[in-house]
């Protein structure tokens, strides 16, 4: 993946994210989680506005003229693709993956891109608030958000083959146990052929003998048209012969 993909995926989630809060502007359980919800609404639709603005200068911008047409075409989570029916629903994508972005939004701050570093640390700012807010809610308990919306939440973030998304809590990564194998990935959204899929912590090395970081999951170019070598940057889908499936 590339920086450019990575950013637009993170503002087509903060984009999606953001109309969820803002459904539950006048829903929410009392007048000021109303407020709450309409508030955070605007920072994320103008945090994905600001990602949006950053795709030309960190390169090509992936969108392509099929973008307003068609809803596939949008890299956000399954889980903001329709309206969120529980209170607890908005408690746990803001308790979870809302700070999951953050720590994504943090990564390219304290990175080496200067638009990103310059444009993105008023987010973390705004941020601080949706963190303050989520943990205020779950401490209320049950009451806030049942076992299976923050579960839903969780499984959403480890749902990246690539672990590109990671829930941190208590200080520690939220990750799921996978075996040690190898995998083909299909994607039936563009009906072609995806990377590898290497699970478990499988040490990767190199043609030229490097040693890369050893990972619970992660996606390997099959296409060979990755600027990213020897990892997935989704260069597949415009690969004529990465089109169709796996026998």
């Amino acid at each position: 993946m590339s920086l450019a993909d990575l950013v637009l995926a993170l503002a087509d989630n903060k984009q999606l994210l953001g109309l969820r809060y803002a459904e539950w502007a006048i829903r929410a359980p009392s007048l000021e989680a109303d407020i709450a919800a309409a508030a955070m609404g605007l920072d994320e639709l103008g945090h994905s506005r600001v990602l949006y603005g950053c795709l030309d200068p960190v390169g090509a911008d992936p969108r392509g003229p099929d973008r307003e047409a068609d809803p596939g075409t949008y890299r956000n989570l399954p889980y903001f693709d329709r309206p969120w029916t529980e209170w607890s629903q908005f408690v746990a994508a803001n308790a979870v993956l809302d700070t999951a972005f953050t720590a994504l939004v943090q990564a390219c701050v304290e990175g080496n891109v200067d638009v990103l570093r310059s444009r993105l640390r008023k987010m973390l700012q705004e941020e601080r608030y949706h963190f303050l807010h989520g943990r205020s809610w779950l401490r209320e308990g049950s009451s806030s958000v049942d076992e299976a919306s923050l579960a839903a939440a969780i499984e959403e973030s480890c749902a990246c083959p690539g672990g590109r998304l990671t829930v941190v809590k208590d200080g520690k990564p939220i990750d799921p146990a996978l075996p040690q194998e190898i995998g083909l990935i299909q994607d039936s959204l563009k009906n072609c052929r995806g990377p590898l899929w290497v699970k478990g912590g499988i040490t990767i090395e190199g043609a030229d003998g490097k040693v890369y970081e050893k990972r619970n999951r992660v996606t390997l170019c099959r296409c060979g048209e990755s600027t990213n070598m020897p990892f997935c940057d989704i260069s597949h889908l415009a690969c004529p012969h990465m089109h169709g499936k796996d026998e």
